[in-house]
């Protein structure tokens, strides 16, 4: 399969240069990183910090400002900047204000929780922001302690998509992640993938994304590595599996 391109998020909650130190050298390493690994989309995504309106301004600035200069260093690749946030329930007023920022200044964000956070909270958090327009992303759902599949299902269902980690498709999966894998894939779960590194190392995008296309098709494969990602930035609604 000709799988040539690939996009990822980049978390910038411990980055140096959009937290206020080091400069902005050091803070294309990573980018650096992904470029050379075939990936030509890349979120930035700074963290949130609720009731500090200048920090947060400062943080969206210098991920802005990465973004220009890691399009003008790297040709064909797309740079967009996006807020990470964890909910309480003020969160929709912090994106209206642009003290907090969708993706690409769009209406997909980056939601997080609490680790232990309960279904409930977490399904009033989804069901808060696809009311309000928004289109939450939720990064590794089961690391969340009352996250299964079942419950995941039913933030899906309510307005949520999910990432996770390419590792998933990487190697050869025992048989009991296979079939947890094909129930996921089975009831429209699984939305986009993402390097668990963060750009920390080159890493094999192609041999992941060729796993996936073994086992559920080119289609899904080119969707879930990077047409999905188009959609994001594109604010369309259009993504597979659907």
């Amino acid at each position: 399969m000709d799988l040539w391109t690939f996009a990822d998020i980049l978390s910038l909650k411990n980055n140096k240069y959009i937290n206020g130190e080091g400069n902005i050298v050091g803070a294309l390493y990573h980018i650096d990183n992904m470029y050379k690994s075939g990936v030509r989309m890349i979120i930035l995504m700074p963290r949130f910090d609720y009731g500090d309106g200048v920090l947060n301004g400062q943080r969206l600035a210098r991920a802005d400002e990465l973004a220009r200069a890691a399009q003008s260093a790297y040709p064909g690749l797309t740079v967009c900047v996006g807020s990470s946030i964890k909910y309480y329930s003020r969160l929709t007023e912090a994106l209206e204000s642009g003290n907090a920022r969708g993706i690409e200044s769009g209406r997909y964000i980056n939601l997080e929780f609490e680790k232990d956070a309960s279904f409930i909270f977490m399904l009033n958090g989804v069901k808060q922001c696809f009311g309000a327009g928004y289109r939450p992303l939720i990064e590794n759902p089961l690391y969340y302690d009352e996250v299964d599949a079942d419950i995941l299902e039913g933030l899906v269902e309510n307005g949520a998509y999910t990432v996770w980690d390419k590792a998933v498709f990487e190697g050869r999966l025992h048989r009991g992640a296979k079939k947890q894998l094909d129930m996921l894939f089975e009831k429209k779960l699984i939305h986009f993938v993402s390097d668990g590194a963060n750009g920390a190392a080159q890493t094999d995008y192609g041999a992941a994304a060729e796993n996936a296309a073994a086992m559920y098709g080119d289609d899904i494969a080119r969707g879930i590595f990077y047409e999905n990602y188009i959609e994001i930035i594109n604010d369309g609604t259009n993504i597979i599996p659907s």
